[in-house]
């Protein structure tokens, strides 16, 4: 069976287990010390337009990072502001109230949290003679792309960035799927747009080719002399550090990150346009590696034995929905023969 189901089924990019095997038995000094990770955080600092004014440090997973590095950004009365459909609030196992902190989540569109939406709340906050009996908004959290696939514009994160300064907010952004977001035809920004913009963010690793890991991003306006302690505290940081960053250091020296990214996106939309072209189509206009389709039970049926997609709930009697993700590691022969049956049906 072909997968489609998403982008981390796959173990690890050949080229990670090379330069791991290259490596041989040689010895690092421990918990992120040694040479391989300081030269990893300086190359992506430097991809970030943050040189000598930012740190990166690695984790585990993507949960692990939201949870701590939001807990370490907001005060103990302070809550994180997020789109309805947001990761940290339906699919982390309530890990940032876990902490002690509430999300706040508001209505959004195609899983995207509009800026307006974000500035009227801050003011009803404001204007409430009671708030300070109220849980304070201390940061804005956003997927890039949304858990729907969709992209924040250039002028769309400018706008929250705006919004963020004006009310004294830490802008946070998930990254877990990053190098898929920047491989749409659609995306106006990069990432020294978000070393601008954002307090913190994330660059996937798990899901864009790493046997596991992420590359947290944090820039010069948080005060991270606490972060280490806070971090060992809560179990994030690895005694072999460098194993991490040996992934990201793969994967971004000779741009092969983001050619794993363009690939995957492409092979999305050519999925895509056959499907359309079958009259299913997409439920949200993604242009990123995730698609979202209400397809028919029939074709389901036709398809499911030989392909698999993450199954949602039926839309009706005759219809279902699913996702298709294709990934870093999705084979050309495993795209086209989906295409072909899309075709066939």
């Amino acid at each position: 069976m072909e997968p489609f189901y998403n982008d981390y089924c796959c173990s690890v990019h050949p080229d990670i287990l090379k330069a791991l095997s290259e490596l041989g038995s040689r010895n690092f000094s421990g918990y992120g010390t040694d040479s391989l990770s300081a030269e990893t955080r300086a190359l992506l600092l430097d991809q970030c337009g943050l040189k000598n004014h930012g740190t990166v440090c690695f984790m585990a997973g993507g949960t692990q990072t939201n949870a701590v590095l939001l807990a370490y950004l907001l005060k103990p009365w302070q809550g994180v502001i997020c789109a309805e459909s947001a990761h940290i609030q339906y699919h982390e196992a309530g890990a940032i109230e876990a902490s002690g902190h509430r999300v706040i989540d508001l209505p959004g569109k195609n899983g995207k949290i509009s800026p307006l939406e974000i500035e009227n709340f801050c003011r009803r906050y404001e204007k409430d003679p009671t708030h300070a009996h109220m849980v304070q908004p201390g940061a804005v959290y956003i997927s890039l792309p949304t858990e729907t696939g969709m992209l924040y514009s250039l002028q769309e994160l400018r706008d929250i960035c705006t919004i963020c300064r004006r009310f004294h907010l830490y802008f946070y952004i998930d990254g877990a799927r990053l190098g898929y977001g920047m491989a749409s035809p659609e995306c106006d920004w990069t990432l020294k747009d978000l070393g601008a913009l954002a307090d913190a963010f994330y660059i996937g690793g798990t899901k864009q080719g790493a046997l596991f890991g992420e590359a947290a991003v944090l820039t010069d306006r948080i005060d991270t002399d606490g972060l280490f302690p806070f971090m060992k505290q809560k179990g994030a940081v690895m005694a072999k550090g460098w194993l991490t960053a040996l992934s990201f250091s793969v994967l971004f020296k000779n741009g092969l990150y983001m050619d794993l990214s363009k690939k995957a996106v492409g092979q999305a939309l050519r999925i895509r346009r056959a499907l359309e072209e079958k009259g299913v189509l997409p439920l949200y206009p993604s242009s990123t590696n995730q698609q979202f389709f209400n397809i028919p039970n029939e074709y389901l049926t036709r398809l499911s034995p030989h392909f698999a997609f993450d199954i949602g709930a039926p839309s009706d009697s005759s219809h279902t929905q699913i996702r298709i993700c294709t990934a870093w590691s999705t084979e050309e022969s495993s795209t086209g023969s989906l295409i072909s049956a899309v075709k066939n049906l």
